[in-house]
This record gives structure tokens, C-alpha cells and sequence, in this order.
């Protein structure tokens, strides 16, 4: 049976989709199930337990996998130029609204169709008739409420996990090939000299036992080092190991880990400890709050080092040493690659044009990676055309193969991207087991562009994973 699915045929039987001139436009057996599913509960809303019973019946998946279906067919739509016919009922699941009318049962050689709209079309028994009848009915009726809310036709729904998912499976790429590890940077080791900055710096003291300061109560005693830019702290781990005298621990209640950044947003990052001890003793603090971000230019500094918690503490405070772990880094080379295939340039960074609404700049990540609660900072910039003609980007990670499940829940909107580049981070859930990427799996990081248009260019400069405290260093130790 030959369906027409607002500008576009469908082929039921035979599973095969046509534009209006004839064109087959995909014969994907996975993606035209779920279609044909939504067209004949079409105008009811079609729930993702009832896609996943149909698509997986023997399996044991998430949502996320709906999600990854549900995108690709909207994809699949918009090369089309369909218009959005999908809708997502937000904690219900998903709707077709388009017409819907019964053409010429019959698919010719050649993939071109016959029109039913002649004396040949097939008669229809009086009860199929009404039900298609009512059926188009109410789906117009649907669809010019949402024409009436948008001239354009489009969803005006802001972009969520369930509207934008995974990327579609490419056979022809080599995940396996491709796939690269993150790069660990090198530990700072701050120096016990100079640069140090303090309360009262007549009371600072460099000793062979490393930075020694007395304190006598005062408000906001603090001791630091300025740490100057260019640099990225975001994600960083910053490690003091510290002592103080018995004096200090009877009078005071505890003390900060501070890291400071000075001018600018004056962002400041504190990590309390109320146990202390004369003993020298290792104390850590992650930079890892979302939206806190402490990206150094040239001529920015920070503070790092103590603030007391209280104003009548007096004794002295020793600092044995001050590291920075910073996170893991992406290599930004060849094996960076786009879905759709797109030519890509490599000066200073990673970039291509973007010529379809939905496309990734991808790399894959080769395990053994504990990325639980981990977070993905991307250093990246829109050119001006791509922000002119208002499309969006969407940071998300995947696990490669599978359900290919993952976090999509990550946004940056037109509105929100800067021009001349940016940074933007992605939290992964905390406790998803599809983070924990064992040795021979893969997982897929990237940007995703999403627009009903999109032009310009997209460049990412760099990329970071910021470790979880439950896994420091992401499982990276495992590489040895």
C-alpha cells in the first residue's frame, strides 16, 4: 500500500520511503518501522516502552536508545524537507502530525510510484474509508494548530534528550581504527619560593620544610601563590600538603583550600577541611563545580593556597608542597572525523563545513576510561555565518556499538555561543555504567550541530576530561 505522508510516499509493505518526485529516500528497515508505527497510531501518542517492545522485545535497553531512533528518523525527515512531523509529548513519548492519505497500491520499476489520485486507485471498504477520513482529519486539524503556532511549520520546542540524540551508524567508518587515547599532562609542581602572597607577608617564612606563616587571628588569613596564565584549570585537581603546630590545631575549626582567580569574574573555588593535623598530611580540592570555569589568559592569575576558617586561630602553617593534576587532553589530529562525511582542516584545531542540520565532528575514545561523572570541556568556535544562520551545538558522548546509549542532554543555543570562540563543558551521569569503558570498547565524544539551517564553520581548539574524585585519573593508570 502506497501512503502519502504529508510531501512524502510510503511504501508500507515493502518498507521503502520516496520524496514527491519519486526519489527513494531511504529503505532503513529499523528507522521506517518506528515510522509506520507512528503513522498508524497517528494522531495518539506512541510511548517509548511501545518502540522499544517493537524494536528490541528479546533486550534489555535504555531510553536512550528510543531517543537515537527517534533522531535519526527527524533527520532522516528534515533532508527531506519535510518539517518537523515528529512531536515529542514530553513524558509521553512521540506523535505524528502530518496528512495522511491512501495512494495506488503499487511501486513500479525504476523506484517510481504510481499517484492514486486517478480512476485506478483501489476502492476501500466504507468502514477503512471513514477511518482514514477522521484520521486525516484530526492530524490536519493537528498540524494547522502547530502551523498557526509557527508559520514555519517547525517545532518551537527548546532542544532536550529527547529531541536530539546519538549520531546515525555509519558501516563505513572504522571506530576501531580510528580510535585514539587521551593524553595525560604532566603534573605543576608550584615552587616554594617567591611568588607566595600573604595576610601579613612580614610573618612569611621560606624554609627548607617548604612555606611557614604565623598566624596571630587575623580576619581572612590567607597564604597563596599567584599562578599566572595562559592555562586551564577547570577540571584541575589541586593537591597542598600541609601541617600545622599544636598551637594552630587547638585554636582553630578548620581550614580552606582556596583557588582564587583575581579580576574578571573573581571566581573562587574552596574546599573545607575541619580535621587538620601537625602531622604533614595531603589535602585535595577538584575545580569541577558545573558553570565554574577558570580559564587563564595571558596575563590572568589565581590564588592558590589556604584561608583560615576562623579569626582567632594563631600558630603556625606549614606548606610542604603544591601540585596541579590537570585533566586528560584530546590529541587534535587526523583521527578527528564528521558524520555525515564532511572534509575537515587541521590548523589550530579541528574544522569543517557543515552542510547537513544534524552533523557530528567527532573522535573515539579507546577504553579502559572510567568517565563516571566525569566532565568533557570543549574549547570551540562558531564563525560568524554559522551563528547568523541560528543553528545550535550539541556536546555529548557515546558509547560506540550496541545501543550506542549516552549523554545527549548537553546544550549550547544560538543565543548562547560567542563569537571568537568559547568554552562549554558536559557533566556525564554519575553513575551510568555505560561511562565505564572497558579495555576494547569505544566511546565517541563531539560536537553536534543542530539548526533547521546551518552554514559557516566549526572549529574545535581543544578538549579536556575532567575526572570524577571516585576515579581521579579516569582509569588512565590502567593504560601502564
Amino acid at each position: 500500500m502506497l501512503i502519502s505522508v504529508g510531501n512524502l510516499i510510503l511504501d508500507k509493505e515493502k518498507r521503502l520511503l520516496y520524496s514527491s518526485d519519486k526519489t527513494l529516500l531511504s529503505d532503513n528497515q529499523r528507522l521506517l518501522t518506528v515510522f509506520i508505527l507512528l503513522l498508524e497510531k497517528s494522531p495518539e501518542i506512541v510511548g517509548r516502552k511501545e518502540i522499544i517492545q517493537l524494536l528490541w522485545p528479546e533486550e534489555q535497553v535504555s531510553d536512550w536508545a528510543v531517543s537515537r531512533v527517534i533522531a535519526d528518523l527527524r533527520s532522516l525527515l528534515a533532508e527531506a524537507e519535510s518539517g518537523d512531523l515528529i512531536k515529542t509529548i514530553h513524558g509521553k513519548g512521540f506523535r505524528l502530525v502530518a496528512a495522511i492519505h491512501v495512494l495506488e497500491d503499487n511501486v513500479a520499476a525504476g523506484n517510481t510510484y504510481e499517484s492514486g489520485d486517478n480512476d485506478s486507485s483501489r476502492p476501500l471498504g466504507f468502514k477503512r474509508r471513514i477511518s482514514i477520513i477522521v484520521t486525516v482529519v484530526i492530524a490536519s486539524l493537528i498540524a494547522l494548530v502547530y502551523f498557526i503556532e509557527d508559520e514555519t511549520g517547525i517545532s518551537t520546542l527548546e532542544p532536550s534528550e529527547e529531541n536530539f540524540t546519538s549520531t546515525n551508524e555509519q558501516g563505513s567508518l572504522d571506530y576501531q581504527a580510528l580510535a585514539i587515547k587521551p593524553t595525560l599532562r604532566t603534573p605543576l609542581n608550584i615552587p616554594l619560593d617567591k611568588g607566595w602572597w600573604a595576610s601579613d607577608v612580614s610573618r612569611l617564612r621560606y624554609e627548607k620544610n617548604g612555606v611557614n606563616y604565623y598566624s596571630r587571628g587575623d580576619v581572612g588569613t590567607t597564604i597563596a601563590y599567584e599562578h599566572f596564565g595562559p592555562d586551564f584549570l577547570h577540571g584541575a585537581n589541586i593537591k597542598l600538603i600541609i601541617s600545622v603546630d599544636k598551637e594552630y590545631k587547638k585554636t582553630s575549626e578548620g581550614i580552606y583550600l582556596i583557588t582564587h582567580q583575581m579580576g574578571g569574574d573573581w571566581l573562587l573555588e574552596r574546599c573545607f577541611f575541619e580535621e587538620i593535623s601537625t602531622e604533614p598530611t595531603l589535602y585535595e580540592c577538584y575545580l569541577d563545580e558545573p558553570g565554574l570555569i577558570f580559564d587563564l589568559a595571558e596575563n590572568d592569575y589565581v590564588h592558590i593556597g589556604l584561608m583560615e576558617e576562623n579569626d582567632y586561630a594563631t600558630g603556625r602553617i606549614t606548606i610542604h608542597s603544591v601540585t596541579i593534576d590537570y585533566p586528560l587532553s584530546i590529541p587534535i589530529d587526523t583521527s578527528w572525523y564528521t558524520v555525515p562525511s564532511r572534509p575537515t582542516q587541521y590548523d589550530n584545531g579541528v574544522s569543517f563545513q557543515p552542510n547537513n542540520r544534524s552533523q557530528n565532528l567527532s573522535v573515539t575514545l579507546e577504553g579502559p576510561l572510567k568517565l563516571q561523572n566525569a566532565t568533557l570541556s570543549f574549547t570551540f568556535e562558531a564563525d560568524q555565518q554559522y551563528i547568523d544562520a541560528g543553528a545550535d551545538i550539541q556536546p555529548y558522548a557515546q558509547r560506540v556499538a550496541g545501543v550506542w546509549d549516552g549523554e545527549w542532554g548537553c546544550w549550547v543555543s544560538n543565543a548562547d555561543i560567542l563569537p571568537g570562540g568559547m568554552t562549554t563543558h558536559c557533566k556525564l551521569a554519575e553513575a551510568h555504567s555505560i561511562f565505564d569503558i572497558e579495555a576494547g570498547e569505544l566511546i565517541e565524544i563531539g560536537l553536534r550541530t543542530y539548526g533547521l539551517k546551518v552554514a559557516g564553520e566549526i572549529s574545535i581548539r581543544g578538549v579536556t576530561i575532567s575526572c570524577s574524585t571516585a576515579f581521579p585519573d579516569c582509569g588512565f593508570n590502567q593504560y601502564d
